[in-house]
């Protein structure tokens, strides 16, 4: 935000300055009034340099609060290995497991890496998106090397395995959930509000044969915590609301 409003202010401040460095060389030494001039665009090419070096401090800020840091195999802890926040997570190779153990077992991930949905007995998924927590333990093994980037939150309806928060990733609202590819196997959803009130579905596609739900409707409300286990992408269809 910051960085966009100091950009439009140097922008403007370069226009006057251009303007009035014109003004002081054509007009200013023609009438030997050029002093006053040159002062005032001295002045605005001061105040546009400050803008610009303020504008690009902040551009670099915002780079470095979106990060991307690299993994091996092995063991570590939120807070003292990696950062806590938002992030998407991938292994290099496509291959290995991750395992995330929140200190509530609700939040907790295990997944497998692979290119798409894998199979019946195996299903993988390319990434996990998810938020971590001071003091979650994060298990990497067979991965080589696993990226952890730094990502905004913005509302969407595709979501793959993961953690994701109603209000600040998905809009709240009434909506049908169903996999993006039928040809998936499934997985399980768990929408929670950590009380009484916490909802679990198992998410079929077409091999699935009795089993699960195809689709399911749901009312998402702010603050609820939409978790994604063993599913490539699952798409939530927002439901009309009726004039």
């Amino acid at each position: 935000m910051l960085t966009n409003l100091f950009t439009i202010l140097w922008l403007i401040i370069s226009i006057i300055f251009i303007t009035f460095i014109t003004i002081t060389f054509v007009k200013g030494i023609k009438q030997k009034r050029y002093k006053p001039f040159l002062i005032f665009s001295i002045i605005t090419f001061i105040v546009g340099l400050i803008c610009f070096i303020l504008m690009m401090i902040f551009y670099n800020i915002k780079l470095d609060n979106f990060k991307t840091i690299t993994l091996k195999d092995g063991y570590y802890e939120v807070g003292k290995d990696i950062k806590p926040g938002h992030y998407e997570i991938k292994s290099k190779d496509n291959k290995g497991y991750i395992a995330i153990k929140g200190k509530s077992n609700y939040r907790s991930l295990n997944e497998e890496f692979g290119n798409k949905y894998g199979t019946k007995n195996k299903p993988t998924v390319p990434s996990v998106t998810t938020y971590l927590f001071k003091g979650d333990k994060i298990s990497l093994d067979n991965t080589v090397i696993t990226t952890f980037k730094q990502v905004e939150n913005k509302k969407m309806n595709k979501l793959s395995a993961g953690m994701w928060i109603v209000g600040k990733d998905i809009e709240p609202g009434k909506y049908k959930v169903h996999l993006t590819y039928p040809r998936e196997y499934g997985g399980t959803i768990n929408i929670l509000t950590y009380n009484f009130t916490d909802k679990s579905y198992f998410l079929s596609g077409e091999e699935a044969e009795d089993i699960g739900v195809k689709e399911f409707e749901v009312e998402l409300k702010e603050n609820q915590d939409f978790i994604i286990h063993h599913i490539y992408s699952v798409t939530l269809d927002k439901e009309k609301t009726s004039q």
